[in-house]
């Protein structure tokens, strides 16, 4: 009867708080999921307070050949959903996105994560001094040359009195670091984007790197809403600048994307950075 009972919980993927730093895997179709949190974070005041709050993640771990996107997917696939509104002692959660890779099929070009990708969470508890439950009900697409949407449910406790784990905590740090960083005005940025014919023009820095070199550089943006545009196309580069050309489609008038702003992340040597464009 138990063993019916957890093949039910499994096939309709959602599973109970697990009493450890990490929730058990919720299998779903060509994937799996489940929730991290870090060992608890101190400050010179002692416990964990608001102003620390607690690290957690989102694990996913696809089967070989099999993807999930990004917060905008690109021309194809399907931005991924959490909601924590199940949660307990939980005051917010904000999910964090690791710089994902460009995947071109065709004229269609998305914005991926394969094999695996942990978004890390910052968690702020409702009281500091309480443990939490977190508990996330998530729909991401799965895909490879069908795409199917699906949902999974888990849950983990973590907070004061939470033994360390260095696996978790080592894990998440993976991720962190994958997290674009902010521009600078003299490395790695955006400086301009300007309508120019039937395109927007986007003119980057891509410094070399420490060994002289730079990489590829990559540009990928999330548009406004109400913009139903692509992705910038390939690189022209002269010196540490790099020009990235982003097509209007047909009957898209200049006016249309004017003063209108891009979330971009901009890669380049290894390096990445996230930050608000707005085309003159």
């Amino acid at each position: 009867m138990i063993a019916r009972v957890l093949a039910f919980l499994i096939a309709a993927g959602s599973v109970t708080a697990a009493h450890a730093a990490r929730s058990q895997w919720v299998r779903i179709d060509n994937a799996q999921m489940r929730l991290l949190v870090a060992s608890p974070r101190t400050n010179e005041a002692g416990p964990a307070s608001p102003e620390t709050g607690i690290d957690g993640g989102i694990d996913i771990a696809l089967e070989s050949g099999w993807h999930t996107y990004w917060r905008f997917p690109g021309d194809a696939g399907m931005a991924p959903e959490f909601d924590f509104s199940g949660s307990k002692n939980v005051a917010s959660v904000e999910v964090l996105y690791p710089t994902p890779e460009r995947h071109t099929d065709g004229d269609s070009v998305s914005l991926i994560y394969e094999d695996e990708v942990v978004f890390p969470l910052r968690i702020k508890p409702a009281d500091p001094a309480r443990p939490v439950t977190l508990r996330v009900n998530a729909f991401f697409g799965v895909c490879a040359d069908t795409c199917l949407p699906v949902r999974a449910s888990a849950s983990v406790d973590g907070g004061p009195g939470q033994p360390a784990d260095p696996l978790t905590d080592s894990l998440l740090s993976t991720y962190v670091a994958r997290l674009p960083g902010l521009p600078d005005k003299n490395g790695l940025s955006v400086m301009t984007a300007k309508v120019e014919g039937d395109a927007i023009a986007f003119q980057a820095r891509v410094p070399p790197t420490a060994d002289g070199g730079g990489g590829e550089a990559e540009l990928m943006c999330e548009p406004p809403a109400s913009l139903p545009l692509g992705q910038p196309g390939p690189a022209r580069k002269q010196g540490s600048e790099v020009r990235f050309q982003l097509a209007l489609p047909e009957g898209n008038p200049a006016s249309a994307v004017e003063g209108q702003s891009f979330r971009c992340i901009l890669s380049g040597g290894g390096r990445a950075v996230e930050q608000q464009v707005t085309v003159e």
